[in-house]
This record gives C-alpha cells, structure tokens and sequence, in this order.
C-alpha cells in the first residue's frame, strides 16, 4: 500500500514504475521494485541520519523516459 501512495505522490517514484511497465513488468512487480527501493532507501537514511530525498534514490534517466 506505501508503495502505491508514494507512486501516487512522488513523481521519481512514478517515473520509475512508468518505465518498468513499459518496459513489460506487470504493475505488482514494478509496485514491488519501487518498495524495494523505499526501503534501502530509508535503510540508508536510518544508518546516515540524513535527511530522506526520494531523488538520491531514482535515476534521473526515468523521468526522460
């Protein structure tokens, strides 16, 4: 469900799951991968205490997509 709201509200998250399923992924894999991605994200920011930034996660190159 996290996954689905942060795709609905982060545009980088949209951006990566638009290019998964163009790619071929069904939507609940590309849902999948975006937590995925989620949580080693805040993994990361738990271990760095940085302040969390959804743009460090995902490449740029999906929004050109």
């Amino acid at each position: 469900m996290s996954a689905m709201s942060a795709v609905q509200h982060d545009e980088n998250a949209k951006a990566f799951k638009d290019v998964l399923v163009g790619r071929g992924k069904k939507k609940i894999q590309a849902n999948v991968a975006v937590m995925r991605k989620y949580l080693t994200g805040l993994w990361s920011v738990y271990l760095s205490g940085e302040i969390f930034d959804s743009s460090k996660l995902f490449s740029p190159e999906h929004k050109k997509a």
